[in-house]
């Protein structure tokens, strides 16, 4: 019996070592799989904090920005009095990644500017998407 557990254990780690693996491939190259894993855990964070999906937030629902455009904020969680938070889970790991794999002090430090640099264009391409004049909506004066 005891070896019969052994081996289910040994089975099931080769098994969680393959997904780690497998996720670490997504997001180091694939923009498309680091989205949909932010979005995830940015859903799993949700429902931990005990909202409900639907009732105090939604995800991925389409809108109408001030200009008419359309936008596709991740989340909207919904506080009182009217108002909103939009949650934009999107962001790139590339230059971290490297950042962290690095053994170079020098690349080191020249990966974390590039992370620092874009985080910060990230926020300004936020800022430029107007999320706080949705259509509608009622957001705070700031985007998370």
């Amino acid at each position: 019996a005891l070896k019969k557990e052994v081996a289910l254990l040994v089975e099931q780690n080769q098994r969680l070592s393959e997904e780690a693996d497998n996720l670490t491939r997504a997001l180091k190259g694939d923009s498309q799989a680091q989205g949909a894993w932010g979005e995830m855990i940015l859903e799993r964070l949700l429902e931990d904090a005990g909202l409900v999906k639907g009732v105090e937030y939604t995800l991925q629902e389409s809108t109408t920005g001030a200009d008419g455009g359309r936008l596709r904020p991740d989340a909207v969680v919904k506080l009182p009095e009217d108002k909103h938070l939009i949650i934009d889970s999107k962001v790139s790991l590339v230059h971290y990644e490297r950042h962290t794999a690095s053994t170079d002090p020098a690349e080191r430090d020249r990966l974390l500017k590039q992370h620092v640099e874009s985080l910060r264009t990230h926020a300004k391409g936020l800022g430029q998407k107007e999320y706080t004049k949705i259509h509608g909506i009622g957001s705070v004066d700031f985007v998370l």
